[in-house]
């Protein structure tokens, strides 16, 4: 198979860590409005902004020209930077056909935080290295598209998504992990409510994944499904 070089194109960025295609903006971005960002354009597949922080009661808006979010693929935007959702106990809502990855640590400043995601695009959280502050009186519930979470093994990782609660009513669970320690893989210790017909899917090769604990709660409504699938 030959590659027509008008079709390839170099990283963004390029460091000994890795490379990476995303269109770095570095932008600190605050939605005190309800407010749209749109991903468009055929020379770039990811967009990178610093900080995020959605005041309660507004909407943020990702739209994307692209297609197959709903499998992980199309366009992303990524934030580097700290999340922070609420400025006050509430809602924040998300409407995202595109992806959205929060590769920096995620606060809710210590407000009870319902952050209602709609849209065909993927939720994904991924930042272990430092302390997510989500309390488990603030809910991520997805009305669509699919909420991920990677977790890890190191040695004083932290989960993605803090103590957060997972709410399922429309969309669907995913976990993963940046690695395994042999057998053992990641430990999300988040309570989850199921409210429609749902999958929650593991994507942790060779290893045991573990999710929610004795303090935890797992609520299916009455009549729903939950579907466990392990590749």
């Amino acid at each position: 198979t030959v590659i027509p070089s008008a079709v390839l194109f170099q990283a963004e960025t390029n460091t000994l860590s890795g490379s990476s295609n995303a269109l770095v903006l570095g932008n600190d971005v605050h939605i005190s409005g309800n407010s749209s960002i749109n991903l468009t354009g055929s020379d770039m597949t990811q967009a990178q902004i610093g900080a995020l922080s959605i005041d309660t009661a507004k909407t943020l808006t990702v739209s994307t020209d692209s297609v197959g979010n709903d499998a992980g693929f199309g366009k992303t935007l990524r934030v580097s930077g700290t999340t922070t959702l609420g400025t006050s106990a509430g809602t924040v809502n998300l409407v995202a056909n595109a992806n959205v990855a929060f590769d920096g640590p995620v606060t809710d400043n210590g407000n009870a935080v319902t952050v209602i995601k709609t849209g065909s695009g993927r939720m994904i959280f991924d930042q272990t290295t430092t302390a997510n502050s989500l309390s488990s009186a603030s809910f991520i519930e997805t009305q669509g598209g699919d909420i991920v979470l990677v977790g890890s093994t190191a040695d004083n990782a932290s989960n993605p998504i803090g103590s957060a609660t997972i709410k399922l009513n429309g969309g669907g669970l995913i976990l993963d992990s940046k690695g395994a320690n042999g057998t053992l893989g990641p430990v999300f210790g988040n309570s989850l409510y199921v409210m429609q017909n749902a999958t929650l899917q593991s994507i942790v090769n060779a290893a045991t994944t573990t999710f929610g604990g004795s303090s935890n709660q797992l609520s299916i409504a009455s009549g729903r499904t939950l579907t466990l699938d392990a590749i």
